[in-house]
């Protein structure tokens, strides 16, 4: 058995604290055998134990003793380990030491996040005296007081970000310091300590004024709704609107590594739509990190050189937006970024009976009015500009499921360059969950700040970037940038059966997202085409000509047109899209969908009942050409309606699978 720990001959006293927890602590220490300060008693040193928040010294009878300021946490540490602690061990062991000019002030209007039985959860941010280091110290008044001094230097910097964030010193930072002494001239590095620090760190200590009702969580579509699979999709929306100073304010948070994981408490009756259409409890609420500090460090030469760009490009936007941020200034107050979670409310899977049109009623409910299907879009593949560089496109993010990806760690693919060039696209880290099936996010308002070269580990910052793209004036006379961003993350087969993206299954499931991905609408973007390419297709070997037929469905579907972006060197699939855009910009195929909407249910029948047929040995883009001029032959020969041309193009599968064990000899090879 232990022996039990004793505080005999060990004086205490306290400072700053209500009568409640005096008592309560009163009560440990005599448990103990403490002692409580007498003046009577003449002690030789005395533990004063004080508040978190404490903004004065003690009082007069304490003035002339030898004492040390400690805080309840280095007694519950003391007593835990047995052993009185030294309280310079650790920077909550002493309550924290604050300028004079510092002022921890909340204001009046401040929403109350103890509520954890809110039904619209929200964020948990660094000023929150709910954000507590092991339930226990508060950690905003140790942040604010590190943030209140001045930071000369890079290693003074580093410094003050290791206290801020707990970190020990096995952490080199080294990837932080490449950039700030090798990306950076000096006419930068005495801009960055003498001006755009020093403004970041006052914008983080504004917060708890910025954000007196903290921003909500997006989460997954919450509303209890029964779903069964006779009824249409509606897509759900949730947003949230942010000003560009906003925006600018978390950032500099994130990059200062000062933000709590994001949760949902379980107490409440908050509840959430799983993709399997049924209830399940908030734990699963997953969220990405919003902390910059993974970036900060590196392993290896190479992965240090890597993450130094990767900073270079968030360095960059604060050398253009701080600058405006005084208060005399409205540059970044009129100027708004929306963050939206789209949701589409379907089944998870669809009966294998589903016919074609009923596929497409699930997503496009057609009326008696509406006799026929929407016809499919123009669609186009590029291969001299990249997504970003598509103006007045919705630009398709080919996401991770926790939004952002590696963009504060250590990745560097086309989500995280994204992220790069446009920093505030970092907000979708923190106020977005983890993506359901069923659901995309958008982004509506970014700006881009750089330029760069190379890709993944080759990755390198260039310089700067001036976006003129235009910005719309709203109805409150705020402005927002014509920028639309869209995050749609994609099915992973890289360490499974790849074959399984052909199934019906995982083919509704990416026309379900894709769908939600491009319902997004405003008055002055609903025309908008969509700007995208292979998602999904590089470590996660999804198949781009797939990819390629489930977009251009989705796009058509909400009318709009698509521009495929692929590299110069992948000239195959650029000639396999043209034989295939030739045939369905013939004149019968133009007039078979303009008066039944027949290409949508064409390429609707192959993607659900031909593109899983097995025995074939040619590339989906090759077996859509053949399926679709049989499917004309037949229209030019018998002239069916929509009807019967649906019973026609689902005996015509049939056929094909009953001879699919020749159907290599039959079937040419076709580029």
């Amino acid at each position: 058995m232990s022996r039990e720990f004793l505080l005999q001959g060990v004086t205490f006293a306290f400072h700053c604290l209500p009568p409640s927890e005096c008592h309560k602590l009163a009560l440990l220490l005599q448990s103990h055998h403490g002692k409580l300060y007498d003046a009577k008693d003449n002690p030789t040193f005395v533990y004063v134990i004080t508040s978190y928040w404490t903004d004065c010294k003690p009082g007069a009878t304490l003035a002339n003793v030898p004492k040390r300021l400690v805080t309840r946490f280095w007694l519950l540490e003391s007593l835990r380990l047995k052993r009185l602690l030294r309280p310079t061990s650790h920077i909550y062991f002493q309550p924290p030491v604050r300028p004079s000019t510092l002022w921890l002030q909340y204001p009046r209007e401040m929403y109350d996040d103890k509520k954890l039985d809110d039904s619209n959860p929200k964020v948990l941010l660094p000023s929150s005296p709910q954000f507590l280091f092991r339930g226990e110290v508060a950690v905003w008044p140790y942040v604010a007081s590190i943030l209140a001094q001045p930071i000369a230097n890079i290693p003074d910097f580093i410094a003050k970000l290791r206290l801020m964030t707990i970190l020990n010193s096995r952490q080199p930072f080294n990837s932080l310091e490449y950039a700030l002494k090798q990306l950076l001239t000096l006419e930068e590095k005495n801009k960055w300590f003498h001006d755009v620090l020093p403004m970041m760190q006052q914008l983080v200590l504004q917060m708890p004024q910025m954000f007196a009702i903290p921003p909500p969580l997006l989460t997954p579509y919450h509303k209890v709704a029964s779903h069964n699979a006779t009824v249409a999709s509606y897509p759900a929306t949730q947003m949230h609107r942010f000003t560009k100073l906003q925006v600018l304010t978390l950032v500099c948070a994130c990059f200062f590594g000062i933000f709590p994981n994001q949760k949902i408490g379980t107490v409440g009756k908050f509840t959430q739509v799983s993709q399997r259409n049924d209830i399940h409890d908030v734990q699963n609420v997953q969220f990405p990190s919003f902390s910059a500090i993974q970036m900060f460090s590196a392993s290896t030469s190479r992965m240090m050189v890597l993450k130094g760009h990767k900073i270079r490009c968030f360095l960059q936007y604060f050398f253009r937006m701080v600058p405006h941020a005084k208060p005399d200034e409205t540059v970044l107050t009129t100027e708004i970024i929306d963050f939206v979670r789209v949701a589409v409310h379907v089944p998870k899977c669809i009966p294998t009976s589903y016919t074609p049109s009923k596929i497409l009623e699930m997503l496009y409910p057609t009326t008696k009015e509406m006799a026929m299907y929407p016809p499919l879009s123009t669609a186009m593949c590029v291969s001299d500009k990249l997504i970003e560089d598509l103006n007045e496109h919705m630009q398709i993010d080919f996401a991770n499921e926790f939004p952002g990806g590696g963009v504060l760690d250590s990745g560097c693919v086309q989500e995280e360059i994204r992220f790069l060039i446009s920093p505030e696209l970092l907000v979708s880290c923190l106020v977005f969950s983890k993506l359901e099936s069923y659901e995309t996010f958008v982004v509506h308002g970014t700006e881009r700040f750089c330029t760069y070269k190379g890709y993944g580990g080759t990755f390198q910052y260039t310089g700067n970037y001036q976006d003129k793209t235009d910005r719309t004036i709203l109805s409150n006379n705020s402005f927002r940038r014509n920028n639309i961003v869209v995050g749609m993350d994609a099915t992973d087969y890289s360490m499974t059966q790849v074959e399984r993206q052909y199934s019906r299954a995982h083919v509704w499931r990416d026309l379900v997202k894709a769908f939600a991905g491009f319902s997004y609408k405003t008055d002055e973007t609903c025309s908008w085409p969509v700007g995208t390419g292979n998602w999904g297709c590089g470590v996660f070997k999804g198949d781009r000509e797939l990819k390629f037929l489930i977009q251009w469905l989705a796009a058509s579907l909400h009318d709009r047109n698509l521009v495929y972006v692929v590299l110069t060197h992948e000239m195959e699939i650029q000639s396999k899209v043209k034989l295939l855009l030739n045939v369905v910009t013939s004149n019968h195929a133009k007039e078979w969908d303009r008066q039944e909407g027949g290409l949508t249910l064409w390429l609707t029948s192959f993607l659900f009942q031909e593109i899983e047929t097995k025995g074939q040995t040619e590339s989906v883009l090759t077996r859509a050409l053949l399926s679709l001029e049989r499917a004309l032959k037949i229209y030019q020969e018998m002239g069916k309606s929509k009807g019967e041309m649906e019973k026609i193009l689902v005996k015509d599968v049939s056929c094909q699978e009953k001879e699919s064990s020749d159907i290599v000899i039959k079937r040419p090879k076709r580029s």
